[in-house]
This record gives structure tokens, C-alpha cells and sequence, in this order.
């Protein structure tokens, strides 16, 4: 749906939100009180950079987000991931469980790199993860659980595309 049919449409009460064209402000969009029944929201590939995350992290409608993919938003960096990273440490995203920030350009999102002796998955932690970390504790999003995840290698080269076949969910 296009946010703009979400604000006019006052009888959507949908628990998840897939966004397919972000044609408002993103202020305005995210200000919105019916935000606050939204447990999961796919804001994939709309062109949203660093100031649209931040009004999303401001919100006071967002409280109740599980899950947020922010993938192939290339115009995300750092200040947007860390406005996420800061809400939840302030206690405004108490119960995000994942962020998806594959194809941004402040990946921290913890990915699948291959399989141990016993077949078992192994997940590695990229360094801008543990960037965030050493500033805002470690986040349920970041740990995936309690999966243990290895630090990412030095001289892995990131992929470029979307979506990166390095992830597996």
C-alpha cells in the first residue's frame, strides 16, 4: 500500500505494514497515532535516507515495532542506524527484535556465513554492529536471540546488489 493510502484510509488497523511507495512526508507519516498497533513494518527499497529513519526512531507512535526492514534504502548511514540504535537503548523501541538494514550503507544486520564442523549455521557480526554496540549495549536485533555469532572476518569484501546472498532468513 502507499503511505498516502494508509493516512487517508482510517479503517486499516493492520497489525504489519508493507509499504510500497512512501509518497508523503515521512514526519508526517510516522506521526501518525494508528502507528502505535503496528508491530512490523517492511519500508524495503523506498528511497529513505537518514532523516526518515530518524523521524521514524522519533516517533511516539512506534513503540510497539517487533520488526523493521529498512533493506535496500542505500541512503541510509550511520546517523540513521544509530538513531535506531539510541531508541532502543532509551527504552522508545523496547520490543524490536529485528532490523533489516541489508543494501544500506550502515549494514550492521548479523548474516549467515557458511556452516561449522557439525552442520551447524554460523553467523557473523559485522563490524558496524559492534560499533553500535560499544555506544548503545548489545540489542536483541543485533544478537539475533541467543544464537552465537562470530566477529566478521577482516578481509571479507562486502557484496554489492540486492538482496545479498550472503543473508538466508
Amino acid at each position: 500500500m502507499r503511505a498516502s493510502e494508509y493516512l487517508r484510509n482510517h479503517s486499516i488497523t493492520n497489525k504489519h505494514l508493507d509499504i510500497q511507495a512512501f509518497d508523503v512526508d515521512p514526519q508526517q507519516f510516522f506521526a501518525e497515532q494508528r502507528l502505535k498497533n503496528v508491530i512490523s513494518m517492511d519500508l524495503e527499497r523506498l528511497g529513505l535516507g537518514d532523516v526518515d529513519v530518524i523521524a521514524l526512531a522519533s516517533s511516539s507512535y512506534v513503540h510497539n515495532l517487533h520488526w523493521i526492514s529498512l533493506a535496500g534504502n542505500a541512503d541510509i548511514r550511520a546517523a540513521g542506524v544509530h538513531s535506531i540504535a539510541r531508541a532502543v537503548y532509551e527504552g522508545r523501541l523496547p520490543k524490536l527484535k529485528w532490523l533489516d538494514l541489508r543494501a544500506t550503507n550502515f549494514d550492521a544486520t548479523p548474516y549467515i556465513d557458511g556452516y561449522d564442523s557439525d552442520g551447524g549455521v554460523v553467523w557473523r557480526m559485522p563490524r558496524k554492529a559492534r560499533e553500535l554496540i560499544a555506544l548503545y549495549k548489545p540489542q536483541d536485533w543485533m544478537m539475533l536471540g541467543s544464537r552465537r555469532i562470530e566477529d566478521e572476518n577482516e578481509e571479507r569484501i562486502p557484496e554489492s546488489g540486492f538482496p545479498p546472498s550472503r543473508f538466508d532468513y
